[in-house]
């Protein structure tokens, strides 16, 4: 059985740090680089950088978006879901349909 969501999709979800990352290199190498001090270098590397770990971060994000898109799917045609365990450390193994609420609601609150 394949899974909607396949390696294809997963590494889409990485195309712009990968873009980012390779427009770095292309920054890095081209000849305009080499009249650089070493100071415009290393802020020029940390500012890019900074924008690529943003781009890795939210290629995870998505990704594990897409993981738990497919983890519902699966559940809703009665595979075997995975188990989630709570901040009380208990192990879930069922998916509550229709829920919107983003938060607990405690009581006196």
């Amino acid at each position: 059985m394949e899974a909607p969501y396949d390696a294809a999709v997963a590494a889409d979800v990485f195309a712009e740090a990968k873009n980012t990352f390779n427009c770095l290199i292309g920054q890095l190498t081209a000849p305009a680089a080499g009249t650089l001090t070493h100071d415009q270098q290393e802020e020029t590397i940390v500012e890019r950088g900074r924008v690529l770990q943003r781009w890795l971060l939210q290629a995870h994000l998505d990704l594990r978006a897409l993981r738990e898109r497919q983890h519902v799917h699966s559940a809703r045609r009665g595979e075997a879901a995975l188990g989630v365990a709570g901040t009380d450390g208990v192990v879930r193994w069922w998916v509550r349909w229709g829920i919107t609420a983003c938060w607990p609601r405690w009581s006196g609150q």
